[in-house]
């Protein structure tokens, strides 16, 4: 087709980048055309990606978007937009810094643009699903794999809630790490994570999922600990009470929402969380995929795990639920779910103890939660041989998007 309006998604996720064309059609709709083979990291840096700089990765994957958008479109013109999805920091334009790929202080936006000949949008990874839903009603996405992610969008879709600092800009504080999102803390103490961990097992314990010896007998303390040290290993613990006297003069709000040396929800609400929980509950390591086959099954220890993960969500959306108060926007009425860890094999376990976990949690702190009866599975359309994020960049990019 001739007259055919051509959208690039670019996806930058944990491991790799992921490069899709989709034909825009009537009212923003974009239909999948074609994909690339996902291009791996070690690929674009080569064997001595350690020696590189961060300008030096910036630019290499930059020229690796560029050669991207050149192969889908070979032959058929250029692209009218180009919507990258990017994990990190992502401010005006700017990967201020991304660990997954390296970048820091770079103008991707505008290095895409030079490169594709076409306007370019760039998001964050974990806004890219609410363009993909389109959703009708107020709505929480979240989303489970590498960390967390989690969107507070409204119909159309239009996201409201960002990270604004006391001088209402968009700022990123590196001391303040939370969800791949500057200002948006969630962290919990070792107290809260046992009460967290002990809820989760009891719940289920209630329903079937028995394991011996009997939860009275089992050290939540122990585990609450381990799973601190755990977010330490991974540099994802809050900042020290000195570092957050310092922030609260650049982000009051954002720093004022957590206490010094505290798990932050990318570890809790992480794909390798059942498996942490696994191993405290058998001894035994296994990885995802392997634990998600076991829930499948029916397996008790399993099952346990995905319930102890579902209470750390539960409260991760109820203080999303509890934001949107605050900024006085109306109670979300639709939750959706997506990511590695919350897929097709893990819906039925987490779906309900999630919401049951956020409903008493609401109910709990005088935060509206009716209308909200269950997590929805968000996936790409049928037929999209992408990501998610791939196809929800795009479809930003069709609707013209602009999170400035």
């Amino acid at each position: 087709m001739a007259s055919e309006e051509l959208i690039v998604g670019l996806d930058l996720g944990g491991t790799k980048l992921a490069a899709a064309l989709f034909a825009r059609r009537d009212g923003g709709a974009i239909e999948f055309l074609r994909a690339l083979e996902d291009i791996h990291y070690d690929g674009i840096f080569g064997n001595g990606s350690r020696k590189l700089s961060a300008e030096a990765k910036s630019e290499l994957i930059a020229d690796a978007m560029g050669r991207a958008v050149a192969e889908l479109t070979d032959g058929r013109g250029r692209p009218a937009a180009v919507g990258v999805a990017s994990a990190g920091f992502v401010e005006r334009g700017f990967i201020v810094e991304a660990w997954n790929t390296g970048m820091k202080n770079f103008p991707l936006r505008s290095e895409v643009e030079k490169r594709a000949g076409a306007p370019a949008f760039l998001f964050k990874d974990s806004w890219a699903p609410a363009f993909a839903v389109n959703p009708d009603q107020p709505a929480i996405i979240f989303s489970i794999g590498t960390g967390f992610g989690g969107v507070s969008c409204e119909p159309g879709p239009s996201i409201k809630i960002l990270s604004y600092s006391a001088r209402k800009r968009i700022l990123w504080i590196p001391m303040l790490y939370c969800n791949d999102d500057p200002g948006y803390a969630i962290s919990f103490s070792v107290e809260q994570s046992a009460e967290m961990i002990k809820r989760g097992v009891e719940k289920a314990a209630a329903a079937g999922a028995r394991i011996s010896p009997e939860p009275g007998g089992r050290d939540f303390e122990k585990w609450a600990a381990a799973l601190r040290d755990t977010a330490k290993a991974r540099k994802r613990l809050s900042p020290s009470w000195l570092e957050l006297s310092v922030a609260k003069g650049l982000a009051r709000e954002a720093a004022g929402r957590i206490r010094p040396g505290e798990v932050f929800a990318d570890v809790p609400g992480a794909a390798i969380m059942p498996g942490i929980a696994f191993y405290w509950l058998t001894g035994e390591e296994l990885p995802p995929e392997k634990i998600d086959a076991m829930l499948k099954a029916g397996d008790p220890a399993a099952r346990t795990a995905f319930f102890i993960q579902a209470e750390f969500i539960g409260h991760i959306l109820f203080r999303m639920q509890k934001e949107r108060m605050e900024f006085r926007l109306p109670r979300a009425r639709l939750v959706y779910g997506t990511g590695s860890g919350y897929n097709a094999a893990t819906h039925d376990a987490l779906c309900r103890p999630i919401i049951e976990s956020m409903s008493r949690q609401c109910e709990e702190n005088d935060v509206p939660c009716s209308g909200v009866e269950d997590v929805r599975l968000l996936c790409k359309p049928d037929g999209a041989a992408t990501t998610l994020s791939c196809y929800g960049a795009a479809r930003g990019a069709a609707l013209g998007v602009a999170m400035d």
